[in-house]
């Protein structure tokens, strides 16, 4: 993928990642608590192994972030890479590093992107380790590839070559105004956004020349997450109040008390259509969120 943290320094966050906490099994591209990438992997039996490259990456700059395990060799291979590099400064480069874990287990938990799996329960999915940035253009192989292969994989394109081994690409300049991402292989690995972080955001290789997403959609691929990203928290309803015919509008609030404690809730009463008032006042509802 390609990635624009804004946390880096922040401790472990989760890029993308097929992890279960419960039995410590899968694997998860990360950026690790030193701050650099990172590549977690779990052998089922509650036994993890955190690989990363050593130097942290900066806040606000983009770099191809990918790693690979292979599993006769135990070699697990980092690629840091800034698009954009200054010569006083050291902060991406490649690493190839062994791995004491003799195998990594799999699991039937979710792919996640931008967090790590922490527990579900029934059909619901808590996460953590939220990570903070812009991811572009993620995407999953079958075997370890060659760094000209890595290379060919940083736009949303598949190379016909490299198609048999590409798991999954997620082109998120597609769908725009969903909550739908998309993945352009054959498998058609399609997902869905959670609480609604910020899409049609600059990518990697947005040049410049256009400001808008509608009019160079393919340089808005880049999906901008937030750890307090918040669209429903999935409480569930407590009371319902039917307005009564004939009230007037206005502002109202509903007044909670338990025990000690009382909290009054606003709520907005809007006239009868037909019967509007003659002066209009715009409540900025969005702070209430």
């Amino acid at each position: 993928a390609m990635i624009w943290p804004t946390t880096p320094d922040k401790g472990l966050q989760g890029i993308v990642g097929k992890w279960k906490p419960h039995n410590k099994s899968g694997f998860a591209l990360v950026i690790a608590e030193d701050g650099s990438l990172g590549l977690m992997l779990g052998n089922g039996k509650g036994k993890t192994e955190t690989v990363s490259l050593g130097k942290p990456m900066l806040a606000r700059h983009w770099y191809l972030a990918a790693a690979s395990w292979d599993a006769e060799k135990k070699e697990v291979r980092l690629y840091q890479e800034p698009l954009r590099d200054y010569g006083s400064m050291t902060h991406g480069g490649r690493a190839r590093k062994k791995v004491k874990l003799a195998k990594m287990a799999g699991n039937r938990a979710p792919l996640t992107m931008a967090a790590l799996l922490e527990r579900s329960t029934g059909s619901r999915i808590f996460c953590g380790k939220f990570y903070n940035g812009k991811i572009d253009g993620p995407k999953l192989s079958g075997r370890v590839l060659k760094p000209i292969e890595i290379e060919s994989l940083r736009d949303n394109s598949v190379p016909r070559s490299l198609a048999p081994s590409v798991l999954a690409a997620w082109d998120f300049s597609r769908d725009i105004s969903s909550v739908k991402i998309s993945d352009v292989s054959s498998r058609q690995m399609h997902g869905e956004i959670v609480n609604l972080p910020a899409r049609g955001m600059t990518g990697a290789n947005w040049s410049g020349a256009e400001l808008c997403w509608r009019h160079a959609q393919s340089e808005y691929g880049a999906i901008h997450f937030h750890d307090d990203d918040l669209y429903d928290a999935c409480w569930d309803v407590d009371f319902e109040f039917t307005v009564p015919k004939g009230l007037k509008s206005g502002i109202y609030a509903a007044r909670l008390r338990a025990a000690d404690a009382e909290e009054y809730i606003p709520f907005a009463v809007r006239p009868e259509r037909g019967n509007e008032a003659k002066i209009a006042f715009i409540l900025p509802t969005i702070h209430y969120m």
